[in-house]
């Protein structure tokens, strides 16, 4: 992993934060210009990228958590009577 941890778990977050602050700007500069244009899209794709990315994490995580799962179950010690 090239980020630490923390940082990781909290980019979603920070996407939507960035993408809120975005239209906080567009709403201030209340003019249609290029930069206007510019915040609006940073906004869009921010406000879109933080739940795609935590849902994507979510995802993966969960596949991870069932695949050990089946892996402790499998490699189980046999008991029985033989």
């Amino acid at each position: 992993m090239w980020i630490p941890r923390p940082v990781y778990e909290v980019l979603p977050a920070l996407y939507v934060a960035v993408g809120i602050a975005m239209i906080v700007l567009l709403v201030y500069l209340a003019e249609a210009s290029l930069q206007a244009t510019l915040y609006g899209g940073i906004a869009v794709a921010c406000l879109v990228a933080g739940p795609v990315v935590h849902r994507i994490r979510a995802s993966a995580r969960q596949k991870t958590n069932e695949t050990m799962q089946r892996n402790d179950v499998d490699r189980s010690p046999q008991t029985g009577n033989s």
